[in-house]
């Protein structure tokens, strides 16, 4: 096995967290009624320790995570150094349809669009304001992380000794 295959790579927590918090694009990944996995690219807020996200009520991912709640995350970026960094969560999707729920974090979504456009964040809310739309949020059961800096730093290493 060569050390590129070892899974010693990991991402810190606290560099986990400056990802999953600085990064605003998701991949979704669910189960369909016949168990392919398939997915999508997401807009998500990382709050509370879970991945929020919004679509219609009608989307067959809404009706696949009815159905069946678990699902991957894969939030990816750059370190510096341009060193690949990623984490991905596997967890549980939970459906939000509640008035309360949409509006918090429709209002959130608005804010971290248009932070400085109140009129722009208005017209957001104004679009997202449909009584289709559901919040989707997942709570990460386990996490797996990726920190291309290390796997270089490993290499570097290696190269030097041989």
């Amino acid at each position: 096995m060569s050390f590129l295959d070892n899974p010693q790579f990991p991402l810190d927590y606290a560099d986990q967290e400056t990802l999953l918090s600085g990064q605003h694009e998701c991949a979704l990944i669910w189960s369909t009624r016949d168990g392919w996995p398939v997915g999508t690219m997401m807009t998500y807020l990382w709050r509370d320790n879970k991945i929020w996200m919004t679509c219609g009520g009608q989307r067959p991912r809404a009706a696949a995570i009815r159905r069946d709640g678990r699902v991957c995350v894969i939030v990816t970026g750059q370190a510096p150094g341009n060193a690949s960094v990623a984490v991905t969560i596997k967890g549980r999707c939970r459906v939000h349809e509640d008035a309360a729920t949409k509006r918090w974090y429709f209002g959130q979504l608005a804010h971290m669009a248009f932070p400085d456009n109140e009129k722009a964040r208005q017209g957001m809310l104004d679009l997202l304001s449909s009584p289709d739309r559901v919040v989707l949020s997942v709570t990460a059961e386990k996490r797996f992380s990726y920190n291309g800096a290390k796997m270089s730093q490993t290499l570097m290493s290696a190269l030097q000794g041989a």
